[in-house]
């Protein structure tokens, strides 16, 4: 070897030696201060309790404070934008839903690009929501209702827990699907959707399993689920998709975001230990009663999931002639 190759390679070597150990200092070294984890949506709800539990595991095995920060707003525009124009250090990440896809098509100009301003960290859980109808409805299955839609169109009316969240966009997903026209009314909250049409204010919406409650009391019917297969906790209510809609299907799901540009072992460090914590028992048993299925995505996946999302609704937004409200 020539001494001028030899000398190269030496720097090379002496090159990548460095980056290596930065690396791993960095890595090692992370997190350096507390964790700030946005939560677009008020105390209380799904998205804020699992970030909590997240957040406690995360304090306990890496020892600084990670905290929930609520940043309700917008639709969550205010929470994901703080967290886009934020360093990518892995201390500022983000939960984010259904909404944070289907904002994109119904926002024309978000203060942020919902594909390349952020890094998909983990896939938190994905949760199946019941079709739910009020008993005076006279429908006994998904077949039925569909017929009596198309018998009275713009006449029957679905609640939601608000524009562009997951129960307003499986409904919006059905509607098209089976090409039907009935009325949106939208509530603050799942909980308040629910309740209004139990008292019969509506006829019909998607809710989630901690709803189911009300079916052992009669004062709801259940008439499918949006998963893609039966549920082990609710075997005996039929698919969506076995029950006349064979396309169908729809997810309220959850994940977390970090900035773009999050350096790969930060995130790799982030994804692994948030896997871990999402596939531990205490996780799991907190969210049983909304049937959660516990995610299994590598982040690369979970990025794929997320476009995907994003052009399924686009053409669901455009039929629905969904605007901001």
């Amino acid at each position: 070897m020539t001494t001028l190759k030899y000398h190269t390679v030496t720097i090379l070597l002496v090159i990548f030696a460095a980056w290596a150990c930065s690396a791993y200092s960095q890595q090692s070294a992370y997190p350096s201060k507390p964790i700030r984890i946005l939560v677009p949506l008020i105390p209380g709800g799904l998205t804020d309790l699992m970030s909590r539990v997240i957040a406690q595991k995360l304090t306990d095995t890496w020892g600084q404070p990670t905290i929930v920060d609520n940043r309700p707003g917008a639709s969550g525009q205010i929470a994901s934008d703080i967290v886009a124009k934020a360093a990518p250090d892995g201390h500022t990440l983000v939960t984010v839903s259904l909404a944070h896809a289907v904002n994109a098509s119904i926002y024309p100009k978000l203060p942020y690009n919902t594909v390349h301003d952020f890094t998909p960290v983990s896939y938190l859980v994905d949760i199946p929501q019941l079709l739910f109808v009020h008993p005076k409805l006279k429908v006994n299955n998904v077949r039925n209702l569909i017929a009596l839609a198309k018998s009275k169109p713009g006449e029957l009316n679905f609640s939601s827990g608000g524009v562009g969240g997951s129960s307003h966009m499986a409904m919006e997903l059905f509607r098209y699907t089976a090409g039907i026209d009935i009325q949106h009314i939208p509530y603050k909250g799942g909980v308040q959707a629910t309740l209004e049409l139990v008292a019969n204010r509506v006829e019909l919406n998607f809710g989630q399993a901690s709803s189911s409650r009300f079916i052992k009391s009669g004062q709801l019917k259940v008439l499918g689920i949006s998963s893609p297969k039966r549920i082990a906790t609710m075997p005996d209510i039929p698919t969506i998709a076995e029950s006349g809609l064979p396309e169908f299907e729809s997810r309220a799901w959850y994940g977390i975001l970090g900035p773009a540009k999050l350096p790969k072992l930060i995130h790799i460090k982030l994804h692994d230990e948030i896997t871990r914590i999402v596939a531990g028992p205490d996780f799991g048993s907190k969210f049983a009663n909304e049937a959660a299925v516990i995610g299994d995505m590598t982040s690369e996946n979970f990025a794929k999931f997320i476009l995907d999302e994003i052009q399924r609704y686009a053409a669901v937004v455009k039929a629905a002639k969904l605007t901001p409200g």
